[in-house]
């Protein structure tokens, strides 16, 4: 039964990851719920903490935030990713290591941040990183 609940759980994350890339957040976030819920039920740690961090990736339903905020929503879960470890004065290099892709790009992906987000530099990312986590 736990072999089956477990890939039960696995194939909403699978889904719910779909639907984040596909940028249908508040769907994702369904899929994604329902794969956190299997893996509490079955003490499945490691798998919930990807559900989890998935999840945060869709950000939170019906939340009213800043310009900023919506436009950190407009990123792409990659770009997110990116973004945040950029704003930590992570170098490229760094980045790519964590994320297991090439500087290059990362590179590309900031590009994409900053054009997205209407910023030039790191230390603007840091600034519009920083004002975010604010309460």
């Amino acid at each position: 039964m736990g072999g089956l609940a477990t890939a039960g759980g696995i194939g909403y994350l699978a889904r719910g990851h779909g639907l984040t890339i596909d940028r249908l957040r508040a769907d994702a976030r369904v899929r994604i719920g329902a794969a956190l819920e299997a893996f509490d039920r079955l003490g499945a740690g490691p798998l919930r903490q990807r559900a989890q961090r998935e999840q945060d990736l869709t950000g939170e339903p019906g939340r009213r935030g800043s310009s900023d905020t919506r436009a950190m929503n407009r990123l792409t879960a990659q770009e997110q990713r990116v973004a945040q470890l950029a704003a930590e004065q992570l170098t490229n290099r760094e980045i790519g290591v964590q994320l297991r892709i090439s500087h290059r790009t990362v590179g590309h992906r900031l590009g994409n941040v900053f054009a997205k987000l209407g910023i030039n530099t790191r230390t603007e990312l840091s600034h519009l990183h920083a004002g975010r986590e604010l309460p």
